[in-house]
């Protein structure tokens, strides 16, 4: 299997560092997030993404997450 991407060039503890600083901002950052999510297509799949620093496409993100 392919490595989209490599470990060690992650930094684990930063990617959980909560700096969103009120439920307010939270709240506009989730509806971001939601609304990049509903206007995805079928054919945005395979476009490339990037993540981390990585460029992948969403399909291989999305089978990362599941079989690692």
């Amino acid at each position: 299997m392919e490595t989209w991407y490599l470990e060690s060039s992650r930094n684990r503890n930063q990617e959980f560092v909560d700096d969103i600083l009120s439920i307010q901002e939270l709240i506009i950052v989730w509806g971001k997030g939601w609304t990049t999510l509903r206007s995805l297509e079928s054919r945005d799949s395979l476009k490339s993404i990037t993540i981390r620093g990585e460029s992948e496409t969403y399909l291989q993100s999305e089978f990362k997450k599941h079989h690692s």
